[in-house]
């Protein structure tokens, strides 16, 4: 995880899919708020949402809720969040045939770049 105060923060998912895995880059821009907790040196999340809120600024923005297993838990909003799906090999060796890329707005528009 790489949180900036001005431009982009980034996220990195290493989803267990050994059949196909990938690394997915939640690309964060704007981030108006990050609330987190529990982190360690290893970070398990049972899942994750993003979904369309108000921030403590009376600000529309997209908020990503990251739900714990082991470790982190929490929450970081911001006016956009670009999501990449990255092929080849994730940090468990294995590797991922596909690419695709979903850009999200504050007002919840979907944009699709690269196609499965």
């Amino acid at each position: 995880m790489h949180l900036a105060r001005e431009g982009k923060s980034v996220l990195l998912v290493y989803p267990y899919w050994p059949q196909q895995p990938a690394t997915v880059e939640f690309i964060f821009e704007e981030v108006t708020d990050v609330e987190l907790a529990d982190f360690s040196r290893q970070n398990v999340i049972s899942s994750l949402s993003i979904e369309p809120t108000v921030d403590q600024n009376k600000q529309e923005v997209l908020r990503l809720n990251l739900f714990p297993c082991y470790g982190l838990a929490g929450r970081i909003d911001a006016k956009r969040i670009r999501v990449n799906l990255l092929p080849g090999k994730s940090p468990d060796g294995g590797e991922c045939l596909v690419r695709g890329k979903l850009v999200l707005t504050d007002n919840w528009q979907l944009a699709t770049g690269n196609s499965f």
